[in-house]
């Protein structure tokens, strides 16, 4: 299928408040509406400073205002909520330097500006009497201009510069954990320094979104604080020759630094450790050890609380809702709603161990729970056709032999993702719902950067159809597949539902006993230039023997002209073990899957002996 790029125009969001509020509610189908239902646009599987990567909680709130994004759930990683496996101490005896078998490497930087001479590495001595292991980071760096040169180490667990160092055993929200650094200054020459750079989120600004650091400074200088835009340096003093300990509590600087902004929407991304060489002096010196000391894991919790809060009245069109995204194991799996204390599971649990508890429990505290990109959560270039086919039935046995966990959704609304195409993901959807396996499917948005959610190749969102917006319906419709999904950019409006003859509606199973029946399809907000296609799948339990799904085109492709009344009418056969049916929406190039809906399903024979389905899918029952 075609891929982003050939999608055509993205349409442009509103940035005003005024034009945030306008878009009050998305328009409801005719099938609903009459029922007093309300749809609401769900970014459903989002990220921000609680985890590892740039966006702010501020940039994605942006993000979801001016998208016209209704309810935003907050899912960031459980095992960093918990700071499972984080890093306590790096005493500098070794490079990698470990800790509970894991090795975190200094990695000298290309220098900044024109070095005469720069470099530095493990040194053995002196020993901190702090730091029984010994050693330490040596840097120097000495300019040959008078303008600043810098020499740094970045702290990686990855070992080259080139390698991602996404897995940080620090990142987070950095207000639950304070730094207590050793530094020993023995060169600094005409204002140079030594320094500890932090990478901190991005905020949205005047200018656009920005990335903030945090540079601690340590110089034969009094103690000082600035700012340059979203940069800012608090300078602390040191003598010559004498080692010193700096507790660093970075949150409460943030806040001194930018008072302006929510201090504690923050994450501690990067730890760089470097010499500032300013007059063509020398700085030298030596990191003796780095400790990290952690608050409690509840701590998280209550950080995301405070600001959700706190965002309340800047972003008043924005409702927010607090999940989690189990990911400490694989595959991913999603907490929406729920008991909050289920973040991750304990180091050393399997996946098959963990999930069918952690689901349950889920379940039990009023959750949802949905399995997340199945084919991976990699960025790996796209399978062939043969590939994708055997990936895809082999993840379809492999859920089907664990039960899919339990879990009420699966993510399916990707154009790109773990070397799967959006093709492959409906057919993996619809090999599960040719088996009466009724997994919501859903968009995700999985945006960890806060850029243009428009722009994102997978940016997907969810619309729910519910009685009202709070988390209680939200859920119930999530595992009631009263949903569609639309990519936000390219069909931001699109809102869909299905009805049977007798009443069905989409995420239902209708047992009439008749055979040939009417679907009205509603569908509002279509994008110009889109179609509407019908898919009938069948629906005869062949299980693993079968991984394939079994599916067809009911009629031709639906012009977006033809719902100018709101629906359109088609007839089909419901012959056989039972079918559903499904609409894809196809954008202006003819081929991407720009959304869809979820399917209703007809059984004439009535639901098959042994199958449990849950009242609330059942049309009549409940």
């Amino acid at each position: 299928m075609g891929g982003i790029a050939a999608l055509g125009t993205i349409l442009v969001p509103r940035q005003s408040m005024a034009a945030g509020t306008e878009r009050r509610r998305l328009v409801v189908p005719g099938s609903v509406a009459a029922s007093g239902m309300v749809s609401v646009k769900n970014a459903m599987h989002v990220h921000a400073s609680g985890s590892e990567l740039t966006a702010s909680m501020a940039a994605q709130l942006h993000q979801a205002s001016a998208w016209g994004i209704d309810m935003l759930w907050w899912t960031e990683h459980g095992w960093r909520a918990t700071m499972s496996g984080y890093r306590q101490l790096i005493g500098f005896a070794a490079n990698p330097d470990r800790e509970n078998g894991k090795g975190l490497y200094f990695l000298m930087e290309p220098g900044a500006g024109s070095l005469s001479g720069s470099g530095g590495g493990i040194v053995r001595t002196p020993a901190s009497p702090l730091d029984a292991g010994g050693g330490a980071l040596r840097v120097f760096a000495k300019g040959s201009t008078d303008a600043s040169a810098t020499q740094r180490f970045v702290i990686s667990p990855a070992n080259a510069l080139s390698k991602s160092r996404l897995m940080s055993p620090w990142r987070g929200w950095i207000g639950r954990v304070q730094l207590v650094l050793e530094v020993l200054p023995t060169v600094l020459e005409l204002g140079s320094s030594l320094e500890l750079v932090i990478d901190l989120s991005s905020h949205p600004t005047a200018a656009g979104l920005k990335p903030y650091q945090l540079t601690y400074r340590f110089a034969v200088e009094p103690a000082a604080a600035s700012t340059t835009g979203t940069r800012g340096t608090v300078t602390l003093p040191v003598a010559l020759g004498q080692r010193s300990t700096h507790t660093l509590d970075p949150v409460s600087d943030i806040a001194r630094l930018w008072p302006d902004l929510q201090a504690h929407d923050m994450s501690l991304i990067d730890l760089r450790l470097g010499a500032v060489s300013v007059r063509q002096g020398s700085a030298d010196g030596l990191f003796e050890s780095l400790r990290f000391v952690w608050a409690d894991a509840p701590r998280s919790l209550m950080i995301q609380s405070d600001l959700m809060a706190a965002y309340r009245s800047t972003y008043p069109t924005v409702g927010q809702l607090a999940g989690s995204e189990l990911s400490l194991l694989s595959p991913h799996v999603s907490r929406f709603g729920g008991d909050s204390s289920i973040q991750d599971a304990a180091r050393g649990m399997g996946s098959s161990t963990y999930y069918p508890t952690a689901v349950a429990a889920i379940h039990a505290s009023g959750g949802a729970a949905s399995w997340n990109h199945p084919f991976g959560s990699g960025q790996p270039a796209i399978a062939s056709a043969d590939q994708l086919v055997q990936r895809r039935r082999q993840v379809f046995t492999d859920m089907m032999a664990v039960g899919a966990y339990g879990v009420d959704a699966l993510e399916v609304a990707y154009f790109s993702r773990g070397g799967a195409n959006m093709r492959a993901h409906l057919d993996l959807w619809d090999t599960f719902l040719r088996n009466l396996v009724l997994l919501t499917g859903t968009g995700a948005n999985d945006d960890h950067a806060g850029g243009s959610w428009g722009r994102l190749k997978n940016g997907f969102h969810t619309v729910t159809l519910s009685s009202d917006a709070t988390q209680e319906s939200l859920v119930q419709a999530i595992g009631a597949g009263r949903a569609s999904f639309g990519h936000t950019g390219l069909a931001p409006q699109s809102v869909l539902d299905l009805e049977l003859d007798d009443g069905a509606v989409m995420g239902q199973v209708s047992t009439s006993a008749a055979i040939e029946r009417t679907l009205t399809v509603f569908a509002a907000g279509l994008p110009t230039g889109s179609g509407v296609r019908i898919v009938q799948g069948m629906v005869d339990r062949a299980g693993t023997s079968q991984p394939d799904p079994l599916v067809q085109t009911l009629g031709s492709v639906l012009p977006a002209s033809r719902f100018s009344t709101g629906s359109v009418q088609v007839p089909f056969s419901a012959s056989g073990a039972g079918t559903y049916l499904r609409v894809e929406v196809i954008g202006a190039d003819g081929t991407s899957v720009v959304a869809g809906s979820n399917p209703v399903f007809a059984l004439p024979s009535g639901v098959p002996t042994g199958v449990s389905i849950p009242s609330a899918r059942l049309h009549g029952v409940g």
